[in-house]
């Protein structure tokens, strides 16, 4: 049976090895942190969504997908998205995670009040690796607009409490 693995995007401006949730960033990389709060510009209220299976909120948290990311980017082409960019990402055993600090955000309809939070379920990973079909329509919708698609919109996100010690993950990189 192979390893579970889900992918943490890796920084472009990376320090050191750990992965910090943002709040966490802040106290140690306040400018780096900066750029990352910056990413939310014009979705301010997001990062304050509450996470309530975890108690706590968006900035205390890593983001992570259970879904290949060369899949993602096959994917948006295939729905005639620009996906002109490669992604680089760290592959990340489930089992190395703290299962108790690990919980789900399925899209059940697009907007913030389209989010449920469920807490990790190993008999259900195989269906979270699937583009569901709301990224699908997402992708579609987008591109009839003309607007570029965010990557991961409607993807499952797995939502990790906690800090990432990545010096010893493997790192995959899409192809173009």
């Amino acid at each position: 049976m192979t390893q579970a693995v889900i992918y943490h995007a890796v920084p472009e401006d990376m320090q050191g090895t750990v992965l910090y949730p943002r709040n966490e960033l802040a106290k140690i990389y306040p400018k780096l942190a900066a750029v990352y709060t910056a990413q939310y510009k014009g979705r301010e209220e997001m990062a304050a969504t509450h996470i309530p299976t975890l108690d706590c909120n968006w900035g205390d948290v890593l983001f992570m997908s259970p879904v290949h990311p060369q899949v993602v980017i096959d994917t948006m082409r295939a729905h005639g998205a620009p996906a002109n960019f490669k992604l680089r990402a760290y592959e990340v055993p489930v089992d190395m995670l703290d299962l108790d600090k690990l919980t789900i955000m399925i899209t059940v309809a697009l907007g913030d009040d389209g989010k449920q939070f469920v807490p990790y379920d190993d008999t259900k990973l195989q269906q979270w690796q699937n583009i569901p079909q709301i990224t699908l329509d997402y992708y579609d919708k987008m591109v009839a607009l003309g607007e570029q698609p965010f990557t991961y919109g409607g993807i499952p996100h797995f939502l990790y409490k906690g800090t990432l010690d990545v010096s010893n993950l493997a790192i995959i990189e899409t192809n173009t």
